[in-house]
């Protein structure tokens, strides 16, 4: 290997470290690369590691990798030549900016980076302070460091105590960079109660606006001494005469001055301590010992009594109780010697008595009771005393939801010294009858009149009778108008649940039908209940606004600043808007419509007029004939300055939404900003901080004097395709706002114009996964953070896994995978020609052949799972797995829709239950692309959840395993994969967040596509 150089080059203010062969002006090597070769090196913040930092190399090969807790990173299997190595983390400088580097036959190592935050960033050297004792009237004071690690200063604006006992000796100040600031926190207690707080420091560094320190302590009282005992009482149960049993008691000084214990003495003699000392410091404890030697058979009580000089208590007693027993000869006999149940039926409850016998001339004690086998119990209270002679019936308990048979053991623990611990087996069968009765509550149901396009839900109840388990499913409907959102239901005995019918009429006129059921009662195969509904032409129109809050900027006094809000009407029907106006009269309507026509909108004109200087809100509220929204609201805001004011800036700006527009991924689109200053003073915008990092602006300070106008450019640099919505948050010194935002939005494209997919952030957390009735068992499910594509895998996405020879590349295929690779031949599977069910065999865009999605911005179908999990494995993804899917739909709240609980065919690309089982009234036949639809994403932003295609699942298909409560991954194996989701062409039961489906996974759906997962 070559000698090698390292240079520094500054370029465009951009630092590079190259690492380049001494003879470069040799020719590259032909000969076959080396390969295993690997770049790896550190990410530091300071002196200390930094993990989650991903990096970017680029050159002969394309790869990415993240940081572990100890900051490294590597780069492996490579091939020789030329690379970049590349930080993607914004907010942050790094040193070297662009690491090159040159492999030949061998690996690197140590090519470290050194990251320093461009915001401020806050350390406080303490997460809490303990006071311990502090005595009264004499504070205590502890210094807390707080750190600026970052680049730009650090302002602290507030410092808080959540209790008056602490107090600090500054509340604001500013940290310049890599500089340390201490705080004097003071302790001042007022009485001997442990007292605790939270210190909470704001600051303007944007990881961490606010963080918190625990703060505790507890006063004492100044020269006196203070006696507690733990605990009150001393029990010592059963012990043999003539032997001795010793409890501790805990002894401690709560007050500021010895304290002294002048005597020690119990009220029976049977009972004896041991006192180490007879003095005890301030604020310490110490273990005294008791022992009860028992003299005589039967119940003993007494007291221990502490003299001592404490304020709080000079006398502290202390109750003594225990029980004495002589030793007894072999006595103790069972019946029965082993317990059978016999047959139990299933969740019912079995009961089985066994008798304990004294036969001996003193008393027997039962002194505890074990049972192994976790469906057997007992009831039975321990310990028990028996008379000679007598007998005592312990109770044994068993119950199971399981078939089979069960065994496990009751273990006795004795007095008798002649037997050892006796173990008493058990066994129980357990078998399910079936129920012999079933009533339906109500077995009609009546719907009211609903409009055509609307629902109306009803429930009738399954009651059960019977001590098991009742069972329906398989629900029909003579008329399609009537659903319901259940597959099988099954009743536990003596229990009854709802089943919700739901009355969709699509056309005018009188609707009757009959609901029939299948049942597992003996003897009645199938229920039913009769349904019956009016359908009529919903006559109403339905409101939407354009605008749903208007922030008229900054205004001068006296003026009079416009603006609209459309009105639109997207019902079948004449809307009548009865009410327009605002609840504050700084906000004014001059104009609105009384009705509008469907299918039309119309404007609302509303006027700002501020009479003094300040920041105001109002609400502009419209009330309508809609009976769904009757009454809408707009927020709007407007702040009211005066130009004549001395000493003071005023900000304009040209606009509050800045629409950057399309822009190809890694390039940047350009918009103009424009900052007024009407005031008196100069204007002096101190920062810009977005919420997005695609964003940013030039210059990142300016001063704009009285009645000048400065223009700002604002960047739009989009990494990957999708519509990117943020704010702008501007920093100044304007007289009535020191921080104003505006919005700004931007769409990332291909080179080709196409929107793709892009990931969001799901925060982890707990959800009950599953429905009641439907799919369970229902569990508490938790979730680490994980990453989701916005869309689906498109058809474009898709190609370039062709393109990459992803179906002959063994490395992403599963070994089950790639022999289906090789061998498949079923649902249009050609191995000497792979390729999706219905796309052309070559060709630049070969998916305009598929009759059911044939644009670039459709779904992929017609994929085998096997397809899907090698593309994911090509992205270096992996498909989601069953609770990361249903937990990104449905959230914390168990929603059942991505959107909510209520049924919304507009949110969605939807199919119909029956034949030809598409539904073209959402506007696509088939496949619709996958950013449409935007009513119907989750609050993420995850689109197409509920409906286009379905969705492949990681999962085997297999029951919930109640013990898979973290991160859970279905079952090892099995023979069908999970599918998720509804789509064009079934029942819209499918699009609910819970329901499953399964399939074989080299079935290729026209329905069925899939989408990726990132995870940490």
């Amino acid at each position: 290997m070559s000698t090698r150089a390292v240079s520094f080059i500054l370029a465009a203010g951009v630092v590079s470290l190259s690492l380049l062969a001494s003879s470069c002006d040799r020719e590259p090597p032909t000969a076959v690369a080396a390969t295993g070769l690997t770049i790896s090196g550190q990410v530091l913040m300071g002196t200390s590691p930094v993990q989650d930092v991903e990096l970017r190399m680029f050159g002969d090969l394309l790869a990415s990798a993240t940081t572990d807790s100890l900051g490294n990173y590597r780069f492996t299997d490579l091939v020789t030549g030329l690379y970049a190595v590349r930080p993607t983390r914004g907010g942050f400088s790094f040193t070297p900016v662009d690491l090159n580097l040159e492999l030949e036959r061998g690996s690197l190592a140590g090519q470290d980076f050194t990251m320093v935050p461009e915001a401020p960033w806050l350390l406080i050297d303490k997460p809490a302070i303990d006071f311990t004792t502090v005595e009264i009237g004499k504070p205590r004071t502890v210094k807390l460091g707080l750190s600026n690690l970052g680049k730009a200063e650090l302002d602290v604006t507030a410092i808080s105590s959540s209790s008056a006992l602490f107090t600090l000796s500054g509340t604001s100040f500013t940290i310049p960079q890599d500089s340390l600031v201490f705080v004097d926190v003071t302790f001042a207690p007022s009485g001997t109660t442990p007292v605790s707080a939270k210190l909470t420091v704001t600051s303007n560094d944007p990881e961490s606006p606010q963080k918190t320190v625990v703060l505790g302590g507890r006063g004492i009282a100044g020269g006196s001494a203070q006696i507690s005992v733990s605990p009150a009482q001393l029990n010592f149960s059963s012990v043999k005469i003539g032997t001795g049993a010793s409890l501790k008691l805990t002894l401690t000084n709560n007050g500021s001055d010895i304290l002294h214990l002048d005597s020690v003495l119990t009220t029976n003699a049977v009972f004896s301590f041991n006192l180490p000392v007879n003095a005890l410091a301030f604020g310490r404890s110490l273990e005294m010992g008791v022992t009860f030697i028992p003299t005589d058979t039967g119940s003993v009580s007494g007291q221990l009594r502490i003299i001592s000089d404490a304020v709080n208590s000079p006398t502290t007693t202390v109750a003594l109780t225990g029980n004495g027993f002589a030793s007894l000869p072999s006595s103790i006999t069972i019946e029965p010697e082993t317990v059978t149940m016999g047959q139990v039926y299933r969740d019912s409850l079995a009961a089985a008595t066994i008798k304990v016998s004294n036969g001996g001339s003193d008393s027997l004690i039962v002194t505890a009771l074990r049972i192994n086998g976790k469906e057997f119990t007992t009831l039975s209270a321990t310990p028990v005393m028996i008379a000679p002679g007598g007998s005592h019936d312990f109770e044994v308990l068993f119950t199971s939801g399981s078939l089979g048979q069960f065994s496990g053991a009751l273990t006795i623990f004795h007095s008798d010294p002649q037997q050892v611990d006796i173990i008493v087996p058990l066994r129980a069968e357990v078998v399910d009858v079936p129920p012999e009765a079933i009533r339906i509550s109500p077995d009609t149901l009546n719907f009211d009149s609903t409009g055509v396009g609307g629902e109306l839900v009803s429930q009738f109840w399954v009651v059960n009778p019977n001590s098991v388990t009742l069972s329906v499913w398989d629900f029909q409907f003579s008329d399609s108008t009537f659903s319901v959102f259940i597959d099988s239901l099954p009743v536990p005995a003596g229990d009854s649940l709802p089943v919700t019918v739901r009355f969709s009429p699509q056309a005018e006129g009188v609707f009757s039908g009959q609901l029939t059921m299948q049942t597992d009662v003996v003897g009645l195969p199938t229920a039913t209940v009769e349904l019956g509904g009016i359908g009529y032409q919903s006559v109403s129109g339905k409101i939407t606004l354009s605008e749903t809050r208007i922030d008229f900027g900054t205004q001068v006094l006296g003026s009079v600043t416009t603006a609209n809000v459309t009105v639109n009407n997207d019902g079948v029907n004449r809307l009548a808007l009865r009410t327009v106006g605002t609840d504050n009269p700084l906000f004014v309507v001059t104009a609105q419509p009384d009705a509008i026509a469907p299918g039309l909108g119309d404007v609302v004109t509303l006027e700002f007029r501020p009479t003094v200087v300040g920041l105001f809100s109002s609400r502009l509220l419209i009330s309508s004939s809609d009976p769904a929204n009757p009454t809408v609201e707009v927020v709007l805001v407007g702040g009211g300055v005066d130009t004549s004011a001395s000493g003071a800036a005023l900000m304009t700006l040209s606009t509050r939404l800045l629409d950057m527009g399309q822009v190809v991924e890694n390039l940047t689109g350009l918009a103009v900003l424009n900052i007024g200053n009407i005031g008196k003073d100069t204007l002096r915008v101190s920062g810009f901080n977005f919420s997005h990092e695609e964003f940013s602006a030039s210059p990142s300070q300016l001063a704009v004097p009285p009645g000048g106008e400065l223009a700002v450019s604002v960047s739009f640099s989009p990494v990957v395709s999708g519509e990117v919505n943020g704010t702008l948050v501007l920093f100044s010194n304007d007289q009535l706002r020191s921080s104003d935002t505006i919005l700004v939005k931007g769409t990332g494209v291909t080179e080709g114009g196409v929107v793709e997919g892009r990931e969001r952030f799901i925060q982890g957390g707990s959800f009950l996964m599953g429905f009641s009735g439907e799919e369970g068992p229902l569990r508490q499910v938790t979730l680490s953070s994980f990453y989701m594509d916005v869309f689906e895998v498109t058809n474009e996405q898709y190609k370039e896994f062709v393109d990459a020879d992803g179906y002959n590349t063994k490395a992403y295929w599963s070994e089950e995978g790639w022999n289906w690779r090789l061998n498949g031949g079923d649902f249009g599977f050609d191995p000497q020609q792979p390729r999706p069910r219905y796309w052309a065999a070559d060709g630049v865009a070969p998916w305009e052949s598929d009759p059911y999605s044939n644009r670039a911005s459709t779904p992929v179908v017609g994929v085998s799972w096997y397809e899907a999990d090698a593309f994911a494995r090509f992205r270096g993804k992996s498909l989601p797995t069953e609770a990361q899917w249903e937990y990104a739909t449905r959230g914390s709240q168990g929603r059942i829709y991505p959107w909510g609980d209520v049924w919304l065919p507009d949110r969605l690309n939807h199919g119909s239950l029956f034949s030809p089982y598409y539904d073209e009234s959402d506007g696509y036949k088939h496949t619709s692309p996958v950013s449409v639809f935007a009513d119907g994403q989750t609050p993420e932003g995850i689109f197409g959840l509920a409906g286009n295609v379905m969705e492949w699942i990681a999962d085997w298909y297999g029951p919930y395993d109640t013990a898979q409560t973290n991160n859970p991954t279905g079952p090892a194996t099995g023979l069908q994969r999970v599918l998720r989701g509804g789509s064009w062409a079934g029942s819209n039961d499918f699009a609910r967040g819970f329901h499953r489906n399964k399939s074989e996974p080299d079935i290729r759906y026209r329905d069925g596509g899939f989408r990726l997962v990132r995870n940490f």
